[in-house]
């Protein structure tokens, strides 16, 4: 059962995750119809995100932000720790595909998006993880390797916080 899932999840010393790991943990729990235990376990996994944050991929750092915004919705919750360690730590990413790019820049607006157009992230700033996507989908678009459905993608995400995305330079 997911319960008993989630309660071994919780009982593995944090230095037992990886990225990965972490990233497909917290995406079985979010996309699972029964709704079990999903929110206790990404509240207390939130802490190993926080700690591998620096050392995430984007790919990772995309499931975990996507996995992590879809158990929030609905709950008046943010998991403004997570979301703060990866914006601290987007400025390594090094590359990403056009999808986990999309994924990312989603999920934070999924997260943190208002209804004026803007990001109401609670001082993390989150824009920097925007301002990271978008740095590693310039050359993917200027090289035709953005697949269609990614950019269309890219630009929802940045068109649902238009005041604070980055420049539109992806659609030049």
């Amino acid at each position: 059962s997911y319960e008993a899932l989630a309660s071994r999840a919780r009982a593995l010393p944090r230095k037992a995750w990886t990225g990965r790991a972490l990233a497909n943990c917290l995406w079985a729990f979010a996309v699972q119809t029964s709704g079990c235990a999903a929110l206790p376990l990404a509240q207390d996994l939130e802490k190993a995100v926080v700690e591998l944050a620096p050392s995430l991929s984007v790919r990772d750092a995309a499931a975990i932000c996507w996995s992590l915004s879809g158990i929030a919705a609905g709950r008046g919750v943010a998991f403004d720790a997570a979301f703060g360690a990866v914006a601290d730590a987007a400025q390594n990413f090094a590359s990403g595909e056009g999808r986990a790019l999309a994924n990312l820049a989603s999920a934070v607006v999924d997260m943190y998006g208002d209804d004026s157009g803007g990001l109401a992230d609670n001082c993390l700033d989150v824009r920097r993880i925007l301002d990271a996507v978008a740095a590693l989908a310039v050359p993917l678009a200027e090289s035709s390797t953005l697949e269609p459905r990614a950019l269309a993608a890219l630009a929802a995400a940045f068109a649902a916080c238009r005041a604070a995305a980055p420049t539109p330079r992806l659609m030049a």
